[in-house]
């Protein structure tokens, strides 16, 4: 008797998680602006979530906070004058925001209480400049910019030990800046790089960051990437949206990239189908956010938001039905379903060698910082 009512209920649980999962992937999703978290109408630059609630983004100087999906959001203030340009957490608990202090001194902070309070780990750095920042568990990360007027020279700054000491490295001669890093894992990572000559390359790391090597493509320059997992990614460059199966080392064109006018900012797949890119439309001269959706791996794209929000300058997707991006224009926007009510927040005050991986070996020695912390004892 027993046996029969849990294989009953049991049958009912399941029917109701399938049902739940067919309406889920039915249901119309779209995005909306739900949040303008702060006070200034321009300057937001980056965004982060770990879950469905857990969240931040980075602004022209404070870093907020948000813990119900974007809804409200609280700001931390930093320095005056400092602009962060992005931050990564390694979970709800453990992250890193990166910027720039009146646009010619790169400064790291660093979090391990989840954003509520931050520590300065690397003062502002004078002629170097932190662009993007990827944190790969809550003792390591990989921090990458270039240094300024000094022949715009591409480095990377790391930490193995959550921030105590960091290391600077410069790459390559040839590398003009590197503008923004991915990690699937500890110890695979990508990197955007720009040559001198404007063009922009991909870096590969298999060893977390301690050395970088250059990507062969087709040709073409890339200017955003994503990667699902150590095999699988995605590049878009010269109009073409290109994929890899082994890591970046071999390259397909995989279609066509979005519409003409577009200028992309970034690109996020969350598996081998479903992507997305976020930049800027111009008409007429205006320009205006706007986001497309790909359903077949990168094959075709359709429109989600040509708005009025300003260009779209990053974004985070947890998953198909999960995502957060932020505009230039001070707005944050979620990918909602299509009949849900979005609310209006009032602002709250301020490896092995391979023939197509040529590696890089740093052309100076790593250069050791010593974090606040440690400064303070001495």
């Amino acid at each position: 008797m027993h046996m029969k009512k849990a294989i009953l209920q049991l049958g009912i649980f399941a029917i109701f998680l399938f049902t739940y999962f067919v309406t889920l992937r039915a249901q119309q999703y779209t995005w909306k602006e739900i949040a303008r978290p702060t006070n200034y109408r321009l300057y937001t630059y980056s965004i982060e979530f770990v879950d469905a609630l857990r969240g931040w983004c980075a602004a022209k100087d404070p870093v907020y906070r948000t813990m119900d999906g974007g809804k409200t959001w609280k700001g931390i203030h930093g320095p005056r004058d400092a602009n962060f340009t992005d931050l990564s957490f390694a979970d709800q608990w453990n992250g890193w925001a990166v910027g720039n202090f009146a646009l010619v001194a790169g400064l790291i902070w660093r979090t391990n209480d989840g954003g509520i309070t931050w520590v300065e780990q690397v003062p502002p750095q004078v002629n170097r400049r932190y662009w993007a920042t990827a944190a790969q568990s809550m003792t390591h990360n990989t921090t990458v910019g270039d240094i300024f007027l000094h022949a715009d020279t591409g480095l990377t700054m790391q930490t193995i030990n959550g921030g105590s000491n960091w290391q600077e490295r410069i790459l390559a001669d040839s590398i003009a800046a590197i503008t923004d890093i991915n990690f699937t894992d500890p110890f695979f990572g990508w990197a955007m790089a720009r040559l001198r000559n404007e063009k922009g390359i991909i870096l590969r790391t298999v060893d977390g960051g301690r050395t970088w090597g250059v990507l062969k493509t087709l040709g073409y320059s890339f200017i955003a990437l994503s990667f699902i997992d150590s095999l699988r990614g995605w590049a878009i460059g010269g109009g073409w949206v290109h994929s890899t199966q082994d890591g970046g080392l071999t390259w397909q064109v995989t279609g066509l990239s979005p519409p003409p006018r577009f200028y992309v900012c970034t690109l996020s797949f969350v598996d081998s189908l479903n992507g997305w890119t976020f930049g800027t439309r111009v008409e007429s001269s205006v320009e205006t956010g706007a986001i497309y959706h790909s359903k077949d791996g990168g094959k075709s794209w359709s429109s989600n938001l040509v708005g009025v929000f300003g260009y779209i300058t990053d974004a985070k997707m947890l998953d198909q039905f999960h995502g957060w991006a932020v505009s230039y224009d001070g707005a944050v926007l979620a990918y909602l379903p299509a009949t849900a009510v979005a609310e209006r927040i009032q602002p709250i005050p301020p490896p092995a060698f391979h023939s197509n991986l040529i590696i890089l070996i740093p052309s100076i020695p790593p250069r050791k910082f010593t974090s606040l912390c440690q400064m303070k004892k001495k």
